[in-house]
């Protein structure tokens, strides 16, 4: 596996623009209570860094996204983010992402 580019400045700062994640997280549900290891935004960010590639596999997020959060993070913990409310809360971002919110 390639290893995704650490900086993205440009991303980062378009992704401080959306303070809106923890309200919109809540809204669908993807959010409970307080993320204690995998926050929302940081695996959008892992999410994103893939996508350019071939099909992501849990394994290549994990790894993605542990290198984004300097820790890393289980393919099982991982699946157990992905499910219905993952895909409300992606298509509300990339929403407002897109819209340059």
């Amino acid at each position: 596996m390639k290893r995704p580019e650490l900086h993205h400045q440009a991303f980062d700062h378009k992704l401080a623009l959306l303070k809106a994640d923890e309200r919109i997280g809540r809204d669908v549900g993807f959010i409970r209570r307080r993320p204690r290891k995998i926050e929302p935004l940081q695996l959008l960010k892992a999410f994103c860094m893939l996508l350019p590639g071939p099909c992501p596999s849990l394994r290549s997020l994990a790894a993605v996204l542990g290198i984004v959060r300097s820790q890393s993070v289980s393919r099982q913990a991982v699946a157990r983010r992905l499910n219905g409310a993952w895909v409300d809360f992606l298509k509300q971002m990339l929403a407002l992402f897109c819209a340059g919110i």
